[in-house]
Order: C-alpha cells, then sequence, then structure tokens
C-alpha cells in the first residue's frame, strides 16, 4: 500500500496559495533550512566519465537553487558514482542481453540486470536526498513549520 500521493514541491504551493507564503489551505510554506549554502565546486579529478558528467549538470543547478552546502559533497559523489554505475550495468546489459548463459550451460538472468535494478533504486533514492524530483522539493528541510493561531485562517481564536 502506498503512502498516499507524493508530496507536492513548494512553489507549486505557493503558485496555489491564498496569499504570500501560505498554501491553498492557508498554511504556511516551509521555506527550507538555515544552512550557509555554498557552491558544490568541480567534480572531483577522479570521477570516472558518467559520473563527473552528472556532476558537470546537476551540481551548477543545485548551486543555482542554493540548495548545496559544502558538507554536500560526499553524500553527491555517491549519488554520481551511483550514476556511473547505472550507466555501466545498462552498458552491460545492452551489450550481453537480459540473460547470459549459466555454469550449467542453460540461460540465467544477467547478473549485470541485478547491478542495474539496484542502482535503479539507488540513483531514485540519492535524487530524492537532493530534491532531484518534483515530489522531493518540498522534503528538502527536516525543519515543521510552526502554524500559530494567527497563522491558521481556520482558527476560532479560543485557546485550549
Amino acid at each position: 500500500m502506498g503512502k498516499g500521493p507524493a508530496p507536492k514541491p513548494p512553489y507549486l504551493k505557493l503558485l496555489n496559495g491564498r496569499r504570500e507564503g501560505y498554501d491553498s489551505g492557508g498554511r504556511k510554506v516551509n521555506p527550507g533550512p538555515g544552512f550557509k549554502r555554498e557552491p558544490l565546486g568541480p567534480p572531483p579529478p577522479d570521477l570516472p566519465f558518467w559520473a563527473a558528467a552528472e556532476w558537470a549538470v546537476v551540481a551548477p543547478e543545485l548551486d543555482r537553487l542554493e540548495l548545496s552546502k559544502a558538507i554536500d559533497r560526499t553524500s553527491f559523489w555517491t549519488y554520481c558514482m551511483t550514476v556511473q554505475r547505472l550507466h555501466d550495468a545498462t552498458e552491460a546489459v545492452n551489450r550481453d542481453g537480459l540473460t547470459v548463459p549459466g555454469s550449467t550451460g542453460s540461460l540465467v538472468k544477467n547478473p549485470a540486470l541485478t547491478v542495474l535494478e539496484a542502482a535503479e533504486r539507488s540513483v531514485r533514492a540519492w535524487a530524492q536526498e537532493f530534491g532531484l524530483t518534483p515530489s522531493a522539493e518540498g522534503r528538502l528541510s527536516p525543519q515543521a513549520v510552526n502554524d500559530t493561531d494567527e497563522d491558521n485562517p481556520f482558527a476560532d481564536g479560543a485557546t485550549s
């Protein structure tokens, strides 16, 4: 069973909002944490081709959106290396096929297909961490928005 619909990105919540900084239900939209934002910088020189290519495309966008921090470099490196593994496994499956001869001569699932499937899950998980999917944008901040009665358009002014 699913957990319900994926959360909408903050920008979409604000677009449909009733007033500045609030969503369509009148709830304050979390602007995100107050971390010091710093560019991720150039890719490390030891990154393989596809990992370096992913870094070169995604890092500047994260920097532009002020979503990157210096402490994210290792996590982002891991994301990029996972993208490399995805490309390597895809190349192996494309080259060798979905099945390969096993030790007894019968066809078995290509081991690269298992790596490919795991890399797909990992890339999706890391992409969520960096807000690289539309629904993940709204979950970038672990901080909760504390609505007060003045922020709540449905509050009747009574306190408990």
